[in-house]
């Protein structure tokens, strides 16, 4: 995997991400494979269909904290926006987040490990 060119592509921070593990790109490397199993956006489309907003809020915060480790800004934002919107804007907020989430795991799955 060239982390270093899927970085530009989905945001990913890679100087400062490499520098938080420590220059083990295996480890990122890894971490980036789990990435989707550790957002588990299954659990804030489910909370969405129940329009259960702490669970929502939850869920984006999963997200957000995976999105930080690997060093994904845009998505963690994205994710962060969720958590801080009001309950009449959380649907076009979580939208907006799943957008983003679609677009980094689709490049996620075009790497091979």
């Amino acid at each position: 995997m060239n982390i270093k060119a899927l970085a530009g592509k989905i945001g990913l921070d890679y100087e400062k991400t490499i520098e938080d593990f420590c220059g083990d790109v295996s480890a990122l490397g890894a971490k980036l494979k789990g990435f989707a199993a550790a957002c588990n956006i299954d659990e804030l489309k489910s909370a969405m269909d129940d329009n259960n907003i702490a669970a929502i809020k939850k869920a984006a915060h999963a997200i957000r904290k995976a999105s930080e480790k690997v060093g994904i800004t845009p998505l963690a934002k994205a994710a962060s926006r969720v958590e801080e919107a009001e309950d009449a804007k959380i649907a076009s907020a979580c939208q907006t987040l799943i957008e983003k989430y679609n677009e980094v795991i689709e490049y996620l799955d075009k790497e091979e490990y």
